[in-house]
């Protein structure tokens, strides 16, 4: 039974990070958030809307360019149709991930979030300094 399960293992996680994709895309269509509550929320989201937008463009244009390929072959076509769509809505459903599950600031916690992959507490008591930090490269600091 332990096999079955660790076999399953991969594939459900998969499925289960797709489906909260998929569940982020119905909440930033609704124009809801998760997980705010009574905190501040604080967004990330906006630096990476060009690049998921640049990366959502090549998939269009791939899906475009796959569709004059395979006109010939329309079951083969269909298949690929399907995937390079179910592409696309992954690639918007991670930039609506990001905007609806922002950074939080809790009663005692600071919670820090990238899309549904990373969901982190971390007590206030624990943190030392903040600083806002717009470039992606700096100098070598302690801490």
């Amino acid at each position: 039974m332990r096999a079955v399960v660790k076999a399953l293992g991969i594939p459900l996680t998969l499925a289960r990070h797709e489906l909260r994709l998929l569940v982020s895309l119905a909440l930033w269509l609704a124009r809801r958030t998760h997980g705010v509550r009574g905190g501040t929320a604080f967004g990330y989201a906006r630096a990476q809307g060009p690049l998921l937008l640049g990366f959502g463009f090549v998939c269009v244009v791939e899906t475009v360019m796959m569709s004059v390929l395979l006109r010939s072959r329309p079951a083969v076509h269909a298949v690929v149709l399907f995937l390079d769509v179910y592409t696309v809505v992954i690639v918007v459903a991670l930039h609506a991930a990001c905007v609806v599950r922002p950074h939080v600031l809790e009663d005692g916690a600071l919670r820090i979030r990238r899309a549904v992959h990373v969901d982190l507490r971390i007590p206030l008591e624990r943190i030392a300094s903040v600083r806002r930090e717009l470039r992606t490269t700096h100098e070598r600091t302690d801490g």
